[in-house]
């Protein structure tokens, strides 16, 4: 026991002392074991949260602007009236961001760990956003009870493939997003499941003929926990009449760069467009790869 606590103090130690703003993330780490945390809000942008247990709040208390540039993109996709579908929704930045900024939004948003979906609840509940439609379900390519993750760095936890074994798990529904609601119109569906991406759009056919952009994380290490490689999300999105693209937020608006296979074996987040939709895009700025 007293070798694992010293194990942990020494990883922690030399965290903050390599980190780039080392006193920020020292003072984090004294309110969350102080308990102080309880009683603190971060403020991001236009929007607040909870300062929870999770790595999501931390990172958000030692550095405001992270994770700015997804939330950016995720505003720029949506508009007045539009319908946002958050898959992995962690404790609800990105939903938040997008509710705060965009007039009459519907948000779906669903998250699988238990202890990550009390927190995302509370976040809503702070902002006001009290009309989210909110699921503690897992998705994936059919309903059963599946094992799942619960380490520490919670922003990591995901679908746990049997004969792996993790020290801290616990049991979950999984469901398919088909069988938990059909949407007449989804505008935006973002997916960062930590390689079960493929699962969940096997799941989400039917939503699939009425969306008209995925955002989803390509991660060839995440993906191989699962024996796939990201390619098959690819070619199973080209498939359904999906055209592939990098976004990057440039300039107040997005710019858009074909995304070409044979140049990517590194994780990064991607846009599929359905060419199916009627929803416009023009705002973007489409560049090619040379």
């Amino acid at each position: 026991m007293l070798e694992k606590i010293i194990k942990k103090i020494t990883f922690h130690t030399k965290l903050i002392l390599n980190h780039p703003n080392s006193l920020r993330l020292a003072i984090g780490y004294f309110f969350l074991l102080s308990g102080i945390s309880r009683f603190l809000k971060i403020k991001k942008g236009n929007y607040k949260i909870n300062f929870s247990r999770n790595v999501l709040a931390l990172n958000c208390f030692v550095d405001p602007n992270s994770r700015n540039e997804e939330e950016l993109i995720i505003k720029s996709l949506l508009k007045s009236g539009d319908t946002y579908v958050d898959v992995g929704a962690n404790i609800g930045t990105l939903c938040l961001a997008s509710f705060k900024n965009i007039n009459n939004l519907s948000v779906y948003a669903f998250e699988a760990n238990p202890n990550t979906f009390k927190t995302l609840e509370r976040n809503f509940k702070l902002n006001q956003l009290y009309d989210a439609h909110t699921y503690q379900v897992a998705l994936g390519e059919k309903d059963q009870e599946i094992t799942f993750s619960n380490i520490g760095t919670d922003d990591q936890n995901g679908v746990v493939k049997e004969g792996i074994s993790y020290k801290r798990t616990l049991r979950v529904q999984m469901k398919k997003l088909d069988q938990v609601v059909i949407l007449p119109k989804i505008s935006l569906l973002k997916i960062d499941v930590e390689g079960y991406e493929l699962f969940v759009l096997q799941g989400a056919l039917q939503n699939l003929k009425n969306c008209a952009a995925i955002y989803f994380e390509y991660s060839p290490i995440n993906t191989s926990k699962y024996n796939y490689h990201p390619l098959e999300i690819i070619k199973l999105l080209e498939s359904l009449n999906f055209s592939i693209h990098i976004p990057i937020f440039k300039n107040e608006e997005i710019v858009l760069t074909q995304f070409l296979p044979s140049n990517h074996e590194s994780d990064l987040n991607l846009l599929a467009i359905n060419n199916n939709s009627q929803q416009s895009f023009n705002k973007m700025d489409y560049q090619s790869i040379n």
